[in-house]
């Protein structure tokens, strides 16, 4: 019996909650769907939210998430790592060290890492995309080019 993929998502201080609970609720729900399909005995995924601290942080909207595990732990359980996009102003994210150095780091532990919105500014501006692969976004060259100059 195969064990369930594991689908982590990063959550940070502001946070789009959506770009977190969309994408882990799709994988949860194509599980559940093979499940009553017939076509699993067992889940075909499992999903978390890892933090800094394993404590759950404030999102943009000021829900504060549930993570059940933290960045000191290992990632070399994780299939797929989604790294959310969230405000630019604010908190940066984008420019703290430590979730920057655990971001680098994850992309070698990993299978598959994937963003959302503006999560694809930041693996870009961070060298943690992959050499050779594409960046897709919805982000207007402009508002890329405001936001990250370095990604332009």
């Amino acid at each position: 019996m195969a064990e369930p993929r594991l689908i982590a998502a990063l959550a940070y201080p502001d946070v789009q909650l959506l770009d977190i609970t969309g994408p882990l609720e799709a994988f949860n729900l194509a599980s559940q769907q093979l499940l009553d399909d017939g076509l699993a005995r067992e889940p075909a995924y499992r999903v978390l939210v890892i933090a800094r601290d394993g404590q759950g942080p404030r999102s943009m909207s000021g829900l504060r998430l549930e993570a059940q595990r933290s960045m000191a732990e290992p990632v070399s359980d994780i299939d797929t790592l989604i790294i959310p996009g969230g405000r630019t102003g604010g908190y940066r994210f984008y420019e703290d060290a430590d979730h920057i150095a655990w971001v680098q780091a994850a992309a070698g532990g990993v299978r598959r890492m994937c963003s959302v919105c503006s999560g694809a500014l930041f693996l870009r501006r961070r060298d943690c995309w992959r050499a050779g692969a594409p960046l897709r976004t919805g982000w207007t060259p402009r508002n890329c080019a405001t936001a990250f100059p370095a990604c332009a």
